[in-house]
């Protein structure tokens, strides 16, 4: 039996209760198989399933890329927990799957006024809560968005604030129908804050019942309600059996008994499971798609993104306060190799935040900097710094982070600069302000956007974002006020004249070397599905 098949089937083992986690690590280092691979499989797949065994029939198991940290809609981290929360909430309306055509959910009618400041919703009628929370009516409508733009009492604190920036108040005009009330025209309203995440409907009675606890037990009414999560191992869903049915006027019903979202944050390791059938489907990491492609066992489905990711550098720190040191680096930094490296040749090159796909305001122009030491170097001598030595920083979960931070290490060294990999726990490395923004020097970092809204990539590089998400402590008062100029402006193609040199400036001013528009590549395994 060959070394991927032993581990195979010791994953199949470990997974259907047949060893115990010490035995399968012991016969796993035995096969060949990395610690930390090893761990990483143990950890995922080494509890019993919530619903029996892991081969249950009807549950699918997902791949996910990291552990959920905060389920609230109003703080969520990032892609980990949006997979988990857009099964669990809905929210007035919503993009078709595989369109970006608006269409409604929660809402029964929806009706924009003709000047773009009131936005008149009726709500489903007897559309449940999960829970037993009781029916969504419009004053929890009023609640959450409120709540997330910091208008509640007491209010919190979301980074995801400026999505509702322009909101006046909701107006509750019966118990299934309201207004929102806008201060002024905000484009992304339509195209962002309502359609995704900061459009889900959450139960104030919930809220206010369950506390802090909130955090980690959603109460949405979507197709699927939370179960459990077991950290570093799994989060549970089951189908909601009082399902209002909202999204089903516009997509099939869901045919799941139950999802579980298993985080396996080692490439490789993702690999043998899916390989395994341990896991039925989630993404793999570039170096694995040829071989899955190749194997008629798989379907490999490719989805390019709006996201983006950047090799980043905080300018408030004394180290890097110095342009000419920042123009050094990135002279320095061979992108190519990076691509290569890290993603193997599977990831195109960025050249700005907004990827092709951006419906307003790509940057078709945008210059692409080829690696050059000796300018570098003249960089360097220009600063007048000598001796210097950083840290980079690395998420564990990020597709190829080690690897970029490693090439970065040896890309600097070749013009005197001494560089430290740190490669972080997620919760340590998306730790915002306070010490972790001071000590923040160079860090690798990947966006997500989830909307066709170009403000939801720029709005990160505000002033107004400094000790939040934004890790440059980059404060341009030109960019930020191009960037609330855009958001107000409806019209695609005076956004776009807008959007171009907020680009601009985000791109060149600030001076990072983007990386690539990411895609991804989902792996499904015929023999589970």
């Amino acid at each position: 039996m060959s070394e991927q098949s032993q581990v195979e089937q010791l994953v199949r083992d470990l997974s259907d209760g047949r060893l115990d986690r010490r035995t399968f690590l012991q016969r796993a280092a035995a096969a060949g198989l990395a610690l930390g691979t090893a761990n990483a499989l143990a950890g995922a797949l080494g509890a019993d399933s919530a619903f029996g065994s892991t081969r249950a029939a009807g549950v699918l198991r997902v791949r996910a890329v990291g552990d959920v940290q905060n389920m609230d809609p109003a703080f969520i981290p990032g892609s980990n927990e949006g997979a988990v929360l857009a099964n669990v909430y809905e929210g007035l309306v919503a993009f078709k799957p595989g369109t970006y055509n608006l269409v409604p959910v929660l809402a029964d009618k929806w009706q924009p006024s003709n000047d773009g400041l009131r936005y008149h919703f009726t709500l489903r009628k007897g559309v449940k809560f999960h829970g037993g929370y009781g029916e969504v009516t419009a004053a929890d409508v009023k609640f959450s968005f409120e709540r997330t733009a910091g208008l509640t009492s007491p209010a919190i604190e979301s980074p995801y604030k400026s999505d509702w920036a322009a909101l006046g108040e909701v107006r509750v005009t019966g118990r299934y129908s309201g207004t929102i009330i806008l201060k002024n025209k905000f484009a992304p309203l339509l195209t962002n804050t309502l359609p995704g995440f900061d459009g889900y409907i959450v139960s104030r009675k919930a809220v206010s019942d369950l506390g802090d606890d909130f955090a980690h037990h959603p109460i949405g009414t979507g197709p699927y309600e939370f179960v459990s999560w077991t950290p570093g191992q799994k989060t549970v869903l089951r189908k909601f059996e009082g399902y209002g049915g909202s999204w089903q006027r516009h997509v099939k019903a869901p045919i799941w008994s139950g999802i579980e979202f298993v985080p396996i944050s080692v490439s490789n390791a993702a690999t043998i499971a899916i390989q395994s059938g341990a896991v039925d489907w989630g993404p793999i990491g570039p170096e694995a798609v040829n071989s899955f492609k190749s194997d008629s066992k798989f379907r490999v489905d490719a989805r390019t993104t709006l996201n983006y990711s950047w090799i980043g550098m905080n300018i408030a720190h004394p180290n890097l306060k110095d342009v000419n040191v920042r123009r050094a680096i990135r002279a320095a930094i061979d992108v190519p190799s990076i691509l290569a490296a890290a993603f193997d040749g599977k990831w195109s090159r960025a050249r700005s935040l907004l990827a092709p796909g951006m419906p307003v305001g790509y940057w078709k122009q945008a210059p692409a900097y080829a690696r050059d030491v000796n300018k570098a170097k003249s960089f360097l001598a220009r600063s007048g710094v000598s001796g210097l030595e950083l840290t980079m920083a690395a998420s564990k979960t990020a597709v190829g982070g080690q690897t970029i931070a490693e090439i970065v290490q040896a890309n600097l060294a070749d013009i005197g600069i001494k560089v430290q990999v740190l490669v972080q726990d997620r919760s340590v490395f998306n730790q915002l302000g306070g010490d972790a923004q001071k000590n923040r020097q160079l860090f690798y970092e990947l966006f997500t956007t989830p909307t066709p809204e170009p403000s939801f990539a720029t709005e990160w590089f505000t002033c107004g974002q400094v000790n939040v998400w934004n890790w440059q402590s980059w404060c341009n008062r030109q960019f930020s006020t191009w960037d609330a100029q855009a958001m107000k402006t409806l019209d695609p193609e005076i956004r776009s004249e807008v959007a171009w040199p907020t680009a601009y400036f985000a791109g060149k001013k600030a001076i990072k070397p983007s990386l690539q528009p990411s895609g991804f590549y989902q792996t499904w395994d015929f023999r589970q599905t």
